[in-house]
């Protein structure tokens, strides 16, 4: 219910507020979606999340943040994926942006989360990611413009490590903090 319990700021929304790719609070339309549909291989999952970049660039959208939610309707998972604190370190969650002058470079998360309504306890600490019915995802990069360059491919990945189900579709959003 709360983006921070001892401050009182609460989501629009419990489980986390987002934008979609039309501009519309709360809406269904992602920046881009994925179906995961096995966890056995170790290979990561990857979203081209280019259309999000304008949302970072004109600041509606905290810049290098991203929600992850069920689509809409979709089988409800849920999904694990490796952390950044995962104890193996190169399937953590990366940001792999490729420059208009050629230069490929791979973020690591500075910080992520997962939400499970309803929940009191911080969830960011362990070494996993769940994104289900109930539980969506939030992460944040230290992405920063580079001057006289444009972004000409943007791409989250994340390594599945367990399914539950058959298959789950999982969009990405523009998380949207509280406002006061």
């Amino acid at each position: 219910t709360h983006f921070d319990s001892s401050g009182r700021l609460a989501w629009v929304r419990p489980g986390g507020d987002w934008v979609d790719a039309a501009g519309k609070d709360h809406g269904n339309q992602p920046f881009a979606e994925v179906t995961v549909a096995s966890a056995s291989s170790a290979q990561p999952v990857s979203w081209d999340v280019l259309p999000l970049l304008a949302e970072w660039t004109s600041g509606r959208v905290p810049s290098g943040s991203l929600l992850l939610r069920v689509e809409p309707g979709a089988p409800a998972g849920p999904a694990n994926f490796a952390s950044r604190e995962h104890a193996d370190g190169s399937i953590a969650p990366s940001l792999v942006i490729k420059w208009s002058d050629g230069q490929v470079e791979r973020l690591r998360a500075i910080a992520d989360t997962f939400f499970a309504c309803p929940t009191i306890k911080n969830l960011g600490g362990g070494t996993q990611l769940k994104v289900g019915a109930d539980l969506s995802a939030l992460l944040e990069f230290p992405f920063k413009p580079r001057p006289a360059h444009t972004v000409s491919n943007l791409a989250l990945e994340l390594t599945p490590l367990k399914l539950y189900g058959r298959s789950v579709r999982i969009g990405v959003y523009g998380p949207q903090l509280p406002r006061a």
